[in-house]
């Protein structure tokens, strides 16, 4: 699945994983209470770790790529790939 979110460009890698998950999230229509439970965490959990709050651990970034269907490369980009 392609998908159409603007990532942030000016943030460290970190901050833009976190920005274009809730960017796909949102994007996709889903609430974070389905993807929190889909990775195994409470709403809160997961709330915090769209906000910063709470580590990014490994597994719960690979989780959340499966429940998203995205790829590295996608929630990690920079700039949109538009060929601009």
């Amino acid at each position: 699945m392609r998908s159409t979110i603007q990532p942030c460009k000016a943030l460290p890698l970190y901050q833009r994983l976190i920005h274009n998950i809730k960017a796909a999230r949102l994007e996709q229509g889903l609430k974070s209470e389905y993807v929190a439970r889909k990775i195994g965490v409470s709403r809160t959990t997961y709330s915090k770790i769209e906000t910063g709050r709470q580590a990014l651990t490994v597994q719960r970034l690979v989780a959340i790529m499966v429940v998203l269907d995205m790829a590295w490369e996608e929630l990690a980009a920079s700039h949109q790939e538009t060929g601009d």
